[in-house]
């Protein structure tokens, strides 16, 4: 059975900084790992294996087409940039690990790198985040977000907590964890 991509190259390349000159088979390896990986934490493994079964058949539709097409896309896009970041540069060739830095090119240092990772991170997470708050409230149009098959991946749950008031003052705080 051949990888079923909930994200297509083109629309990774239109929302992110990647441009035509990163090979579509590393953007793809790359797809593939962050939808097991990372979204797989989120979604939970019923799910993803219900959405990826409904995208290969073309009956992607409702719920689960809200799902992929207004959160799951988005977050998957900045995840596979986080992903992707460290090692666009490194191929493996026949003679072993190279570095690709084309004529009149510099590369960038590692903090440069760590802040591109992070601001990739960051969108990711509202996106996520985005993600989580519509699957609470719209649970009943993606049952398997809830159901929880033995020795799979459960998705995980965001937990959120309000504000409380401390001496007279009021403290404002949102604390996104997860169960």
């Amino acid at each position: 059975m051949s990888e079923i991509l909930l994200l297509d190259t083109n629309y990774l390349k239109r929302i992110t900084q990647l441009n035509g000159q990163v090979q579509e088979d590393q953007l793809q390896s790359a797809i593939i790992s962050a939808q097991d990986i990372h979204l797989q934490q989120w979604l939970g493994s019923d799910l993803l294996d219900a959405i990826k079964t409904k995208a290969q058949a073309g009956t992607l539709s409702g719920g689960y087409d809200t799902l992929v097409n207004t959160y799951v896309r988005k977050a998957l896009a900045w995840l596979v940039l986080v992903d992707l970041l460290p090692t666009m540069h490194v191929q493996l060739r026949n003679g072993g690990l190279v570095i690709n830095a084309p004529e009149g090119t510099i590369s960038i240092g590692p903090d440069e790198l760590h802040r591109l990772r992070e601001d990739a991170r960051n969108k990711a997470e509202f996106y996520l985040k985005q993600m989580c708050r519509w699957l609470s409230y719209n649970n009943a149009l993606v049952p398997e977000y809830l159901t929880d098959t033995q020795n799979r991946i459960k998705a995980k749950r965001p937990s959120y907590t309000q504000g409380f008031q401390i001496s007279g003052g009021y403290f404002v705080s949102e604390i996104y964890s997860t169960k």
